[in-house]
């Protein structure tokens, strides 16, 4: 009887569950997000956010000394840990001690984040019903986005894995490392379809965000770390003979608060 009465409880879960169809309302999956404006503006504020993440410790202003003889004396002042130009290959010292911030994996960690972020949008945003000429700006942003974090993971780390599309399969997910030579091509591309997607710079632009000529700015920077001289050049005057930026008058403005984001 027993036996009876439990079988026929799992028929009964197994035929309610079949049935059972269930709308979404709070969780958040790709294949109910980017349906909206304001769903492509959310997800390009997230692609922002990893410029913060990787720049929310010292790590990526440290790195030259990470790349010479010294690394860092210690996690933890007053902790004799390791000395003064002691290399830690896997700075497990420095994971155990909660100052991940400070060692190069936060360089690695958070732009392949930030890059995950910007391929979703580069990926699902052309499909959102939404107005042609923002969404062409929120793609030509996010394209800059990768390009930057690109640029960032290869100029500290040489030769390095170029991720194109989203972790939407298993495929995607796991790719291959690439030379630096075709890890700048990408980022050259990234960069000549940003500059065609984004806006000039006006009074009007929302402070912090990429616009054309920061796209030229990036793509003449990252040419000099290639050492493509020729056009590092033509970038650089195609941005200075826009008009839309000048040098400050002095330098030391820069750190001066009330004189912050000023036109």
């Amino acid at each position: 009887m027993k036996k009876y009465i439990y079988i026929t409880l799992i028929m009964f879960t197994l035929s309610a569950c079949s049935k059972l169809e269930e709308t979404p309302f709070s969780g958040i999956f790709t294949s109910n997000f980017y349906r909206t404006a304001s769903d492509a503006e959310a997800a390009l504020t997230a692609v922002y956010g990893g410029i913060a993440d990787v720049y929310n410790g010292p790590a990526p202003l440290m790195v030259s000394d990470f790349s010479a003889d010294q690394v860092y004396p210690r996690p933890v002042v007053g902790r004799n840990t390791y000395t003064l130009f002691t290399y830690d290959p896997t700075y497990s010292i420095v994971r155990s001690f909660s100052r991940e911030n400070e060692s190069p994996v936060q360089i690695w960690r958070l732009a392949y984040t930030g890059i995950e972020r910007a391929n979703w949008v580069i990926e699902k945003v052309p499909f959102t019903n939404m107005d042609v000429k923002r969404r062409d700006e929120i793609i030509g942003e996010a394209l800059f986005l990768r390009a930057f974090f690109h640029w960032s993971l290869t100029k500290n780390f040489g030769d390095v894995v170029v991720k194109t599309k989203a972790s939407s399969v298993l495929e995607n997910a796991t790719v291959a490392k690439s030379s630096m030579k075709d890890v700048y091509k990408q980022i050259y591309a990234d960069l000549d379809e940003a500059t065609a997607k984004l806006p000039s710079y006006t009074a009007n632009t929302v402070k912090g965000r990429a616009s054309k000529e920061v796209a030229m700015a990036l793509h003449a920077k990252a040419a000099l770390y290639n050492e493509d001289w020729a056009l590092a050049l033509q970038k650089a005057q195609a941005v200075i003979s826009s008009g839309r930026y000048a040098l400050m008058p002095n330098v030391r403005d820069v750190y001066e608060v009330t004189k912050e984001d000023l036109d």
